[in-house]
């Protein structure tokens, strides 16, 4: 991976899409992965799809719908990270805090679990 990786966690909204055919994702957490390399996680980031849902940034006025390379943002199922997680390993220190993180969303029961997604943004 030749860049950095956050992880946003979000919950789409269940409002329908704005005129561009995207919608709002309310953020539930970002993970900062930094470099992770060319494995699992990485293999499964490039097979995915183009999102199609939109966030605010920290200041609520600011749309992301691209990353700091304008790509735009890719896709993935909590189970699909949580397995290529699994498959990294844990030796890199960041990987075990996100693992647990994804799995305890899965496990509280607090989520619509068929609105929740992780999103790839690269910086």
């Amino acid at each position: 991976m030749g860049y950095e990786s956050r992880l946003i966690i979000v919950q789409k909204s269940n409002l329908g899409s704005d005129d561009d055919g995207k919608q709002w994702a309310e953020v539930i957490a970002e993970l900062n992965m930094c470099c992770m390399g060319d494995g699992p996680y990485e293999k499964l980031k490039n097979e995915s799809p183009v999102t199609d849902c939109y966030i605010y940034m920290s200041d609520g006025n600011t749309r992301i719908d691209k990353d700091s390379y304008n790509k735009e943002m890719k896709e993935m199922e909590l189970e699909e990270v949580l397995a290529a997680l699994q498959e990294e390993g844990f030796e890199y220190r960041r990987i075990q805090p996100a693992y647990d993180f994804i799995k305890a969303i899965l496990n509280s029961g607090q989520w619509d679990l068929n609105r929740v997604v992780v999103l790839h943004y690269g910086y």
